[in-house]
């Protein structure tokens, strides 16, 4: 009887998935999130600048305010106007409550005493609208009015940026468009930054290339 002899078993690899990793290059430009001339909301003079180039201010801070001689004089005007009208319709409604003065009286003060309200309302916005105050928090990129210039309405007065994001811009061909889905984080490096590596999102692809160059652009 013949011994049978052991058959070898052939040898097997183990497959395991991987994730490749592609790196690519494009020419890309860095710049502020956020880029804003600050304009004027009312003609006038520049009677004073409160700020330089590279000053660091909160939204709401003032930039410029011009000279509101004027709108001081109207507000005021207003104001008074309303706190007569104010008293003459707290009489009113202390006599009609008397019955010595009417209903329709009574109201009819009321309705003035109604429109002045608003008037002085808007003699206030006028007189706020002298002072030019920062849109969001950043910095003074550039001055561009000197005290004693007069400006128009919606002259820029200063050039403010936003650099506590920054966005970075650059373009790709149709066959990369696709790696760069909206909403989808990417590893950048940027030779600014040399050694660092940034996991950022993907706010916006052009939906279409631009017509001389073909690219599609990709914030």
């Amino acid at each position: 009887m013949k011994a049978c002899k052991a058959r070898t078993a052939p040898p097997v690899s183990a497959v395991e998935p991987r994730t490749v990793k592609r790196e690519r290059r494009f020419a890309a430009a860095v710049d502020p999130w956020l880029v804003a001339n600050v304009p004027a909301e009312v003609s006038g003079r520049v009677s004073v600048v409160k700020v330089e180039p590279g000053a660091v201010v909160r939204k709401g801070d003032e930039l410029v305010h011009l000279d509101d001689e004027i709108a001081t004089s109207d507000y005021r005007r207003a104001e008074a106007k309303l706190a007569e009208l104010q008293r003459l319709l707290a009489e009113a409604e202390t006599l009609g409550r008397s019955k010595v003065v009417s209903r329709t009286q009574v109201e009819a003060i009321r309705a003035e005493t109604r429109q002045a309200d608003a008037e002085e309302d808007a003699a206030r916005a006028r007189l706020d609208d002298h002072s030019i105050r920062a849109p969001f928090d950043g910095s003074v990129g550039e001055r561009l009015v000197q005290v004693g210039e007069a400006v128009n309405v919606n002259q820029p007065v200063a050039r403010m940026v936003d650099t506590s994001r920054l966005r970075v811009v650059f373009y790709v061909n149709e066959r990369d468009v696709a790696s760069f889905p909206a909403g989808t984080k990417i590893q950048l490096r940027l030779a600014a930054a040399p050694g660092e590596i940034f996991d950022v999102p993907v706010v916006h692809v052009a939906r279409a290339s631009d017509e001389q160059t073909r690219l599609f652009r990709v914030e």
